[in-house]
């Protein structure tokens, strides 16, 4: 799983573990890696939210697909 909210694309280690067992699990720990300062499009609070809100979204629809 790779995400670009952050500086630089990275890897979510801790979240591909969780999205083998729990959906809400793997969308936490995509937050809790998320470390993206802030810019002009959203601050710290918006990206570690959205890191989560996409996490779910994209695992709930591969669950259902």
């Amino acid at each position: 799983m790779m995400f670009v909210l952050g500086v630089r694309p990275f890897r979510l280690a801790k979240a591909e573990a969780e999205a083998q067992t729990n959906i809400e699990n793997a969308a936490n720990a995509a937050a809790a890696a998320s470390s993206h300062p802030g810019d002009f499009r959203g601050d710290a609070a918006y990206r570690t939210k959205m890191a989560a809100v996409l996490t779910r979204r994209t695992l709930n629809q591969l669950h259902h697909h």
